[in-house]
């Protein structure tokens, strides 16, 4: 069988189905294996099956933007008090991003780091379970 072999002549070398249609009593399942199918379906392009991305139906839209959180006073305080010492807080802030604040923070703030500073890192740690309140 060549290269440039059609796919009917494929189907007749591999499942034996005779091309001629006087030829009828003969069954087109006598000589039939499944690894021809097999044989068949694995040089067939899988793209073929598939449409290409340009075509699909589903469009993925970006999600609208979070509303700011409505905070109390003492939250208020806790997040100024972020923003005081160099964090960078949204007014709509995930927990991820208030983690990633504190735990810049807190190696800012840490006494080993800082002499004498553990007022201002227990104050952190305070304002931090405040404001992770608001995700519980």
């Amino acid at each position: 069988m060549g290269l440039q072999a059609s796919f009917q002549q494929i189907l007749e070398s591999k499942i034996k189905i005779a091309s001629d249609p006087r030829d009828l009593n003969k069954s087109p399942q006598q000589d039939f294996e499944p690894a021809h199918l097999a044989y068949l379906m694995g040089h067939i392009r899988q793209t073929f099956f598939h449409p290409p991305p340009q075509l699909r139906v589903h469009k993925i839209y970006p999600s609208p933007p979070r509303p700011p959180h409505t905070l109390s006073e003492e939250q208020q305080v806790a997040v100024s008090f972020f923003l005081f010492y160099g964090a960078s807080l949204s007014p709509a802030f995930p927990q991820k991003e208030l983690k990633k604040a504190f735990r810049a923070l807190a190696l800012k703030l840490h006494p080993d780091m800082n002499k004498g500073a553990t007022s201002a890192f227990i104050e952190l740690k305070n304002n931090y379970e405040m404001l992770n309140k608001l995700f519980c």
